[in-house]
């Protein structure tokens, strides 16, 4: 399999699902930016995703040139040229790639799925959870044998 990687090597930072305080949120993100090695940052509000907050992460990662990303929104990522993670249920996946340079998949325990997506040229797969956690309370851990076994 071939990969045209299209995501820095780096950490990869998620946000919460929900933001309280967008401005305390934005001076904490200033803060990380600058003094860590994040490359990828995911925003993944799962509720009142406003596009006007989307593009004030977007423009802070842009300053410190860290790849932002959108998650489960695929009309807002095309209309605004954002990279894109979707999970099973969203937007198809051949619809976002054929508009977007960066797509990401979720892949959860599901090895096959991940080389398929792989094969249809996603720009990255994720797995998880790997380990049991009070964020996802319903979720069977993902072997750790998949990172080993998984190849892009």
């Amino acid at each position: 399999m071939d990969s045209k990687l299209s995501v820095p090597n780096g950490v990869y930072l998620i946000s919460p699902e929900e933001i309280n305080n967008l401005q305390d949120f934005i001076q904490d993100l200033y803060f990380i930016f600058t003094h860590s090695v994040v490359k990828i940052f995911q925003l993944r509000l799962k509720n009142n995703l406003e596009e006007s907050t989307a593009q004030k992460i977007k423009t802070i990662c842009d300053k410190h040139n860290i790849l932002f990303i959108l998650n489960d929104d695929a009309k807002l990522a095309i209309k605004n040229e954002y990279a894109l993670h979707i999970g099973k249920t969203d937007e198809d996946f051949k619809i976002a790639k054929s508009k977007l340079d960066t797509v990401g998949v979720s892949c959860y325990n599901d090895l096959d799925r991940a080389l398929k997506m792989a094969d249809q040229g996603a720009s990255y797969v994720s797995f998880g959870a790997f380990f049991l956690c009070l964020t996802k309370l319903n979720v069977i851990p993902c072997p750790l044998s998949f990172i080993f076994d998984f190849k892009m």
